[in-house]
């Protein structure tokens, strides 16, 4: 199965799940912890404290739960994700079946995020077992010097963006970029890291 990786920006957008057995309640948590504004539409009863942004529907499924979804979940029982894929297919929705992921339009990655770091790791649908083990092991590799390069980074891309060229913000952002500032962090600290990058910064803007 050919697929194409992206990461989406889901801040204040609705998404709909159905179901609310585990692997519903798992993709509405993580969808809650992208910004998206979920609905959750299960026969079971909602709990005494729903999170904020989560709209339980205790109901069957039904097509008007579609309405203004950007995304869609089906994680109920093979009959009714079936049904659910072929509406949301007929209004332009992307989806994911849990029951069978080749139905739908996408396939979840096993991820992890660290800081600003997000890793994502798939197999095709082949076998989700080794993705997770494959994320694993690159999210062990990542380690606090990683995160604290890539957050003095994005202190710095705004001021980049706006003092510099788009020729000078190129060859900055590749400096900057070089393993060697990661290797700077372990041995002098980040706060030294981050003064000698905005140096950099301020030497290419007053040129």
């Amino acid at each position: 199965m050919a697929t194409y990786p992206l990461f989406l920006k889901l801040e204040g957008r609705t998404c709909l799940v159905v179901g609310g057995g585990t692997v519903g309640l798992r993709k509405a948590t993580s969808l809650l912890e992208a910004g998206a504004l979920v609905r959750l539409v299960c026969l079971e009863a909602a709990p005494s404290e729903v999170p904020t942004g989560l709209e339980w529907i205790t109901a069957p499924y039904s097509s008007t739960h579609l309405v203004n979804a950007c995304l869609v979940y089906a994680a109920a029982n093979t009959e009714v994700n079936r049904v659910v894929v072929v509406e949301a297919n007929a209004r332009g929705i992307w989806v994911n079946s849990a029951t069978n992921p080749e139905d739908g339009d996408f396939l979840v990655p096993a991820s992890a995020r660290s800081g600003k770091i997000e890793i994502a790791v798939s197999t095709g649908g082949a076998s989700p077992a080794v993705a997770a083990y494959l994320r694993d092991h690159l999210a062990s590799n990542i380690d606090n010097a990683m995160i604290d390069w890539v957050e003095a980074l994005a202190a710095l891309r705004e001021e980049i963006q706006s003092r510099l060229s788009a020729s000078s913000r190129s060859t900055i952002l590749r400096e900057l970029a070089d393993p060697k500032w990661l290797d700077l962090i372990r041995s002098a600290g980040v706060q030294a890291v981050e003064a000698e990058m905005r140096a950099v910064v301020n030497r290419e803007a007053n040129r």
